[in-house]
Order: structure tokens, then C-alpha cells, then sequence
């Protein structure tokens, strides 16, 4: 398919607008407004089907100045996202007509999931980092809302403040990466960066800002994907309806953070990467697997494993591209490929949660027993799933374990030494895994209590999505390279080959696959063992949630606390007060700013002033040290208008006779309201203390002083001189028509006024704006004294 800018938008902005429309189609519809959005899902998913095979960017300028526009990029890995987004958003919304009808529905809950989906399909397709950071950040907010959708519960409302807090955090970072990488590059077009990557990563390195970048990007992912220790707010997350944790925690907002380190893997690749990534991986995959084996509620345990599963895509992404033996395309696949398989079998596992919650009540895992004679196909879909978590073979799980195992075998076979405690922590962590997916499957199993009687079978809406996914899942032990295919055939850096790739049941004996077998019996044995090592462990089970969860804890309390007493003694103080502080603040960074920039702005060097333009000036002077002096009104308002005066005759000199005759416009108004309302002034002020009138004369110094070298820096600055040929031969109409004629230029005869209301329109309006803004903040004053308000 040949990529069209047109449906590139549509699928991106489709959601956004449905999202917009649900709160009008709400009404009518009620529960069947899922129906409408997963619709739209369709429609989406059905667009990018139509991708697969194509790759490339199209555009369209933004902001042309910043270098910001729309750019939609295609690949594989896009692709394969987008339809994990998009498809995944269908069988939610499906799910969601069936769930919902036990709880609380409403458009904010159908509309907040189309613009989290509509902001993880820009993610996947934004090819401009800022536009990319943009929808980045649209998705947190997006999950604020739905995570915190039982708002009425307070442990909800923290949840979403939690995820909102450390998900914003690493959309800090991202953007400091972008903004950093646009320092050097002076792009922010990932196409560009995309196609020459070594080459970049070169200027990034010699300019010594290659591992600050590295730092921010991987922090970005980690925080969005719940790697340690950002893990926190996932578990928290559960609180959410669980449609919305089997789409946001399972199949997309967790693997945005995977698909960020994939997107950024060929210009980042190197030892560094490789070894903060392995590291982060192994160590959440371990941690992680442990925190799920000791949970007590369904949602807590898949949140840990999902965590957990992703330690593991980080991993294949850290692997080497230069391993001896190993193919070169073996990470980049292999995470690719287990970010495809976990998301259709974890979002199944959550649907499975969902099914129990519903129809028996219960989330506790040591409450409930014996589902599988109630809930028989339930229990068939959570065993077939939960294998596909555990990675017995054939399953897919296993399939794609298999490859991130050779790559982890091939690590430690290239590098020796302490490099092989990478396959034992491996091998750990997966047994742990089949530990955590047969404590799942054993709920199904045993004699159900009496208060699990009455179970009743789940409806069409909840049973139809969990069995596609189970089905999907099914067919990846006979399709394996489906995923990679749609990676490999859309040109997906590091995937041109993967005929060197084995993707199946092993034909062999060798080291993956005794490392599977490995986990897999020692899972086992630990799960015969598991009342004995759970009771042996108990001692220091308390310990295992302090550290990061804690220090999060701390942290926001210890910054609520210091933002209230603030907040007290500032709203405490008088508005001359706030002024002071204000003005102070503002001097400071602008001074602060002209050091840095230009460190030698005080020895400025110019032509020097013409002899009428120091007889001014020493009038200017002349004038502001009466105006200080004077003692009247009368005599203080004559003197400050001889200064506006001066300064109009200053524009004279300088051959502005408009600006001029605007300048003594203004100087006459401002004169004549000053001596209308003179006689309302008070005589008296009161008394006033030294320190204060020092503090105030300080001040006064300091911002005059910051004004001073601050106009002077810019009216001695070299400027174009092609800027006046442009306005002079842009102000009128050329003498032949032009196509653009009407754009490009100004059509008047005045050069000034076309400046003003033209060329510098916006500029133009801000100023009306502040000056809008000026007069609302009098009225608000004066209101505020007459009744009887402080000032």
C-alpha cells in the first residue's frame, strides 16, 4: 500500500474526535456506546493491516521556525505496535459492554480509552520527537483518568496520582533527551536519525552528550514500562476496571515504554546500552517474579508478571549486536517478537481476572477454588494462557523465550567471567514465572467453598475477546514468524534476515533449551515447596516492599509538606511584596542568562552617540531624578511626562516620525488621566521604615540596570541587513501576480503599519492580549477594595 498522508491522519485523530463525539452519542447509546468506539478500533486496525509491507515517512510542516511538523513514519515495528494498540482497543471495547454493566459506566470512561489509544497510535507513528513527546505525555494523562475512574475511592485516586507522578517523570527526561539531541543534530526528524544511525551516534559521542541521551531515553522507557524501580505504580494501577488494565497494563501503555527502547535501539546500540539494559532487565525480571509468587489478589499477581515479562524484552533489546555466533538481528527479534506473544496472552490472563471478578466475586487467590466445573471454558483459556506465561513448549511463550535465551546464552558465551550468572539469574527468574502461572491455574482446580455455588457463566461480550486471544495465541505455535514476518517485510532496522533465526520447538539439544528445561523443573519444585519456603520466608517478607516504594512515599509527603508551608507564607504576604519577588526573580535570570550567552556584554564596543542624542539623554536623567524629588503630584506626573516626551523626540531623531507620533499619543492620554484622577490620590501614604525604602531603592537599581544592558546588548547586536530590503520590498504588492501574493506580502504602503498587523501579526496580539489582561487585573483590584477584599 502506498503511504497516504490522509489515512495516516485518520488513523491517528479518528479516536481523538469518537472520544470527542461520545459525550454527545453517550446519552443515546448508554452501555452500546462500546459498541461505537470498538467500531472505531476497527477502523484503525483495519488501516494499518493495509501497512503491512510498506515503509516510509510522510509530512507536513507545524511550527516550519522550531523545525515541528506532522510526520508520520512506517515500519515494522510501528506496525506491529499499531496493531497491538488498535486491535487490542477493539476486543477492550467489546470486553467493556459486558464488564461495565456491573459497575458504573460513563462516556468519560469510553472517551478517555479512545484518547489513550488514539496517543499510543501517535506514539507509534510520530516520526517528530516533539510531536512524539506529545502524544507520549497525552497517554499518562489519558491513565490518570482511567486509573483513577473510582474516584470516589481514595486508594484509586492515589494509584493515579502515583502512575501520573512517576510516568510524568520519565516524560521529563524523554524530552530532555529530544531537546538534546536536537542540539547537536539540529533535527528533530527520526527519519533522519533512523537513516544513518551509527553516524549520529558518532556526533553524539564526540559533542560528550551520548550517555546523558542514553541516561534520559532508557529512564523514559523504564518509567513507562514499571522497570525497577519505577515498578510501583503498576501493582498500585490494579485498582482500574480490568478491561482497562488488560489494555493499558498488559498491551499497551507498559509496552509504549519497550516500544520507545526499540524505536531508539539503532542509534543508542553500543556497550553502554547492552549493559544498563541487561542489567535493568535481569534485575526487574528476578525482583519482579518474586513479588508475584508471594501476591494475594489475581490483578497483583499479573501486574508483577507483566513487569516481570518485560524485564525480559529489555534484554533481548540490550544484547549485543556484535556477538560472535550469535545473529545480528537475534535481540533486536527476539524482544520484538516476546512483545507480541506477551501481550496476547497476558491481556487474556487479565480478561480471565476480569471473568472471576464478575461472576464470583472474588479477587482473593487464596479464596477461590474449583472454578474449572463452573466456569469450564474459562478454565481451558486460563491453563492454555498461563502455559504461554510459564513458557512450556509448544506454546508461544516458549517460542519467543527461546530466542531471548540463545541471546543471553550467546552474551556470556562472548564476554565469560561474571557474564554467566546472567543465565542463572535467567533461569531463576523463569522458574519463578512457572511458579507464579501455576499458582493462576490452581484456582481452577479443587473444591469449590459454598459461597462460589451460584457461579454463573460470563456473557458473549467478556467470553468472545479473551477466546480470540486465546485462539491468536494458539495459532503462533504454527505461525512463529508472523510477528517478525510483519517486522522483516515492512524494513525494521536489524531484520533484513531472519532465515538465520530458529523460531519453533528446538530440533537440537542445546544450551537454550537445557536452560528452559532447567526452569521449567525447577519451577516445579518450587511450587511443590512453595507452603514450606513461603512460611520459612515470612520473617522477611515484611522487608521486601520497603525501599522504593517508601522512598516514593517520602518523597511526595515530604514535597506536600514543603508545598503547603510555602503555599501559607506566600498567599500570607502583601502584593507589594509578591511584586518584589517577582521583579527580583526576573532580573536575576536575565542577567544570569546574558552571562552565560555572552559572558563579555558589559565591554560593549559601538560607534559613539551623536551630540542632540546626549542633550536628551541628559534631560531623560534630569527629568527621572525630579520625578523622585518632587513633592506634589502635580509636580511628579509634569516631570514623568517630559521623560515620554523625550523618549518620542528620541524616535524623531532616529528618522520614526509614526512611532513618534504614537509615543506623544500615548504621553498625552496617559498625562491627561493622570491629572483627572489626581485629586482622588491620598496626600499621605504613611509612614514607611529605612530598610524598606533601601530594600525598594535596591531593587529599583537592580532592574534598571538588567533593562539597561539588555537593550543595549540587543540594540548593538548584529542584525541582517537584508531584514529592512525584505519589508520594503514586502510591504506593497509586486507590480506581476504571484501565486503567493496574498501570503507573502503585505499589500500596503505604510512599512510600519504592514510590520505592525502583518508580518507581526501574533506579536500584535499578544501585546492587545497583555494589555486586555492589565485592564482585568485593575477591574479585579478595584473590585476587590470595594468590597472590602486585601490587595
Amino acid at each position: 500500500m502506498e503511504l497516504n498522508f490522509l489515512s495516516m491522519a485518520v488513523i491517528i485523530f479518528l479516536p481523538f474526535f469518537a472520544a470527542a463525539l461520545t459525550f454527545f452519542i453517550y446519552p443515546i447509546l448508554k452501555e452500546k456506546t462500546a459498541h461505537f468506539a470498538a467500531f472505531i478500533a476497527l477502523i484503525c486496525a483495519f488501516l494499518i493491516l493495509n501497512l503491512i509491507g510498506t515503509t516510509g515517512s510522510i509530512s507536513i510542516p507545524l511550527i516550519s521556525s522550531l523545525d515541528i511538523h506532522l510526520r508520520f513514519y512506517v515500519d515494522g515495528l510501528s506496525i506491529l505496535v499499531g496493531l497491538l494498540a488498535s486491535g487490542m482497543g477493539l476486543l477492550t471495547f467489546i470486553y467493556s459492554f459486558g464488564y461495565m454493566k456491573t459497575k458504573t459506566p460513563s462516556p468519560t470512561y469510553y472517551a478517555s480509552l479512545l484518547v489513550f489509544m488514539g496517543s499510543m497510535l501517535g506514539i507509534v507513528f510520530s516520526a517528530d520527537l516533539i510531536v512524539l513527546f506529545v502524544f507520549w505525555e497525552l497517554t499518562s494523562l489519558s491513565s490518570y483518568l482511567l486509573i483513577g475512574y473510582f474516584n470516589h475511592e481514595s486508594t484509586s485516586r492515589s494509584a493515579a496520582k502515583k502512575a501520573l507522578v512517576i510516568t510524568s517523570l520519565g516524560g521529563f527526561f524523554m524530552l530532555l533527551g529530544f531537546l538534546l539531541i536536537h542540539s547537536i543534530t539540529g533535527s528533530f526528524d527520526l527519519t533522519f536519525l533512523l537513516s544513518q544511525p551509527e553516524s549520529i551516534q558518532s556526533i553524539l559521542r564526540e559533542n560528550g552528550i551520548f550517555l546523558p541521551i542514553l541516561f534520559a531515553i532508557i529512564i523514559a522507557g523504564a518509567s513507562k514500562s514499571a522497570q525497577i524501580p519505577f515498578h510501583i505504580w503498576l501493582p498500585s494501577a490494579m485498582v482500574a476496571p480490568t478491561p482497562v488494565s488488560a489494555f493499558l497494563h498488559s498491551a499497551a501503555m507498559v509496552k509504549a515504554g519497550v516500544y520507545i527502547l526499540g524505536r531508539f535501539h539503532p542509534i543508542l546500540a553500543g556497550d553502554e546500552w547492552s549493559l544498563i539494559l541487561i542489567t535493568l532487565g535481569i534485575a526487574t525480571m528476578l525482583i519482579t517474579a518474586f513479588f508475584a509468587i508471594i501476591s494475594t489478589t489475581l490483578k497483583e499477581l499479573l501486574a508483577y508478571s507483566t513487569a516481570s515479562h518485560i524485564g525480559l524484552m529489555l534484554i533481548g533489546f540490550g544484547i549485543p549486536l556484535t556477538l560472535t555466533g550469535a545473529s545480528q538481528s537475534l535481540g533486536f527479534a527476539s524482544g520484538s517478537f516476546h512483545l507480541f506473544n506477551h501481550a496476547l496472552f497476558k491481556a487474556a490472563l487479565f480478561f480471565i481476572a476480569g471473568i472471576i471478578a464478575c461472576q464470583v466475586g472474588i479477587t482473593t487467590i487464596s479464596e477461590i477454588k474449583g472454578l474449572r466445573k463452573k466456569l469450564p471454558l474459562t478454565a481451558g483459556f486460563a491453563v492454555f494462557a498461563s502455559l504461554c506465561m510459564a513458557g512450556i513448549p509448544p506454546t508461544s511463550g516458549f517460542y519467543s523465550k527461546e530466542l531471548l535465551f540463545q541471546g543471553i546464552y550467546a552474551v556470556a558465551n562472548n564476554y565469560g567471567g561474571i557474564s554467566w550468572v546472567l543465565p542463572l539469574l535467567t533461569i531463576i527468574a523463569s522458574a519463578f514465572a512457572v511458579v507464579y502461572s501455576l499458582k493462576f491455574v490452581m484456582i481452577f482446580f479443587g473444591t469449590p467453598s459454598s459461597d462460589q455455588q451460584g457461579v454463573s457463566p460470563p456473557s458473549l461480550s467478556m467470553t468472545i475477546p479473551t477466546s480470540i486471544l486465546i485462539l491468536l495465541s494458539f495459532l503462533t505455535i504454527f505461525y512463529p514468524l508472523f510477528p517478525l514476518d510483519i517486522l522483516s517485510h515492512s524494513g525494521s532496522p536489524y531484520l533484513q534476515d531472519i532465515s538465520t533465526l530458529h523460531v519453533g520447538l528446538p530440533t537440537q539439544i542445546d544450551p537454550p533449551l537445557l536452560m528452559s528445561l532447567l526452569s521449567i523443573i525447577f519451577g516445579i519444585v518450587l511450587f511443590l515447596k512453595y507452603e514450606q519456603i513461603l512460611k520459612g520466608m515470612s520473617s522477611i517478607l515484611p522487608f521486601t516492599y520497603f525501599s522504593a516504594d517508601s522512598i516514593y512515599l517520602s518523597i511526595i509527603s515530604t514535597l506536600e509538606i514543603w508545598s503547603s508551608s510555602l503555599t501559607y507564607r506566600t498567599e500570607r504576604l502583601l502584593l507589594r511584596t509578591h511584586i518584589i519577588w517577582l521583579l527580583g526573580l526576573i532580573g536575576t535570570f536575565v542577567l544570569a542568562s546574558l552571562f552565560y550567552l555572552k559572558p563579555n556584554f558589559l565591554m560593549i564596543s559601538g560607534p559613539p552617540l551623536r551630540l542632540d542624542f546626549l542633550v536628551f539623554l541628559l534631560i531623560i536623567a534630569l527629568g527621572a531624578f525630579a520625578v523622585v524629588r518632587a513633592n506634589s503630584h502635580i509636580m511628579g506626573v509634569l516631570f514623568l511626562s517630559i521623560l515620554g516626551f523625550m523618549i518620542a523626540v528620541f524616535y524623531l531623531l532616529s528618522n520614526a516620525p509614526d512611532v513618534a507620533l504614537t509615543q506623544l499619543a500615548v504621553e498625552t492620554l496617559i498625562l491627561v488621566i493622570f491629572l483627572v484622577i489626581i485629586g482622588k490620590l491620598p496626600a499621605y501614604y504613611g509612614e514607611t521604615s529605612s530598610p524598606r525604602v533601601m530594600r525598594d531603592i535596591l531593587l529599583s537599581l537592580f532592574i534598571g540596570a538588567t533593562i539597561f544592558f539588555t537593550v543595549l546588548l540587543a540594540t548593538t547586536s548584529s542584525v541582517s541587513k537584508n531584514i529592512a530590503t525584505f519589508f520594503i520590498d514586502r510591504a506593497s504588492y509586486p507590480s506581476e501576480y504571484t501565486e503567493n501574493i496574498i501570503v507573502d506580502y503585505g499589500g500596503g504602503t505604510n512599512i510600519v503599519n504592514v510590520i505592525l498587523v502583518d508580518f507581526r501579526a501574533l506579536d500584535t496580539l499578544g501585546e492587545i492580549s497583555v494589555v486586555a489582561l492589565a485592564a482585568l487585573s485593575i477591574l479585579t483590584i478595584l473590585s476587590s477594595r470595594t468590597s472590602g477584599g486585601r490587595s
